[in-house]
């Protein structure tokens, strides 16, 4: 899951580049992308890629599902996601679906 607030075009640039070179984004089964919001306009010179471009640059060759404009992160209305918990991404369809409950059932009697 990727996502910013406030950022230029080509911050978010390097985030995928580093990604890239080491190579995590290879490493991925599947790729949710969340919004982008308040985009900073602070870059000296007119930006040569769009936000758009910039993410089909570094995933037109990943062969794996990519969801974008994902409700998560820095905005009013947003999904909370659990870590470490296996999910399905369903790209075509636009929906992630979790496997497995979020949180486990404690071990003992209560204390």
């Amino acid at each position: 899951m990727i996502e910013d607030i406030g950022e230029d075009v080509y911050g978010i640039d390097r985030y995928l580049v580093q990604l890239r070179y080491a190579g995590i984004l290879e490493r991925l089964s599947g790729l949710i992308f969340g919004q982008f919001l308040d985009m900073e306009s602070g870059e000296k010179t007119e930006p040569t890629l769009s936000l758009e471009e910039v993410l089909e640059k570094y995933t037109r060759d990943l062969k794996i599902p990519i969801l974008g404009n994902f409700p998560y992160g820095h905005q009013d209305f947003k999904y909370t996601l659990p870590f470490g918990c296996r999910v399905r991404l369903d790209a075509d369809n636009g929906t992630l679906r979790l496997l497995e409950p979020p949180v486990a059932a404690p071990a003992g009697p209560a204390a």
